[in-house]
């Protein structure tokens, strides 16, 4: 898709009646559409340009030096404040605080304190020159990926107080 055609279809998640959530969030990094305008301009990204995966890797890195990357990987900035920072940019990142998603109303957010906390933590752990010897970094899971796997331990464990009261 295009970032025209993008744009266009954010347009139509908000007006759908069915959107419950009213989010225009779109892509691997969930952004939402005045987000997405924003970082068009910053980029200099034409409507033509294509939404894959390198734009979006573009993004994101805008967006996390945006809320502190740059700050918190010099150690002017503490992995709790990073992390709130990032809750107020990406909804499905809990306040580091509260265990909930950021904003007022705002649905409970999806990668807990501990997964985030993990994977702030290994960005300062990894080597900006590699040698023979050094194993490359583990990839990390995306905030769906992270939303799929606690949404299927919930499921699990809802199955599993259901065969309970079953068999008692």
């Amino acid at each position: 898709m295009t970032l025209a055609e993008v744009k266009e279809y954010q347009k139509a998640m908000l007006a759908d009646p069915n959107n419950k959530f009213n989010s225009s969030a779109v892509g691997k990094y969930q952004i939402v559409g005045t987000t997405l305008k924003e970082l068009q301009s910053q980029l200099e990204l034409k409507d033509t340009d294509k939404f894959d995966a390198a734009t979006q890797e573009k993004m994101a890195e805008v967006l996390l030096k945006r809320r502190g990357l740059d700050k918190y990987m010099q150690g002017t900035m503490t992995a709790k404040e990073f992390q709130l920072a990032l809750a107020k940019e990406w909804a499905s990142i809990a306040d580091p605080r509260t265990g909930k998603g950021y904003y007022d109303g705002q649905r409970t957010a999806h990668t807990t304190s501990e997964v985030a906390q993990a994977a702030i933590a290994r960005l300062t752990n990894t080597s900006t020159t590699a040698t023979p010897t050094d194993q490359p970094s583990p990839q990390l899971p995306s905030a769906t990926e992270v939303a799929k796997q606690e949404a299927s331990k919930r499921q699990q464990e809802k199955e599993r107080k259901t065969r309970k009261k079953v068999c008692f």
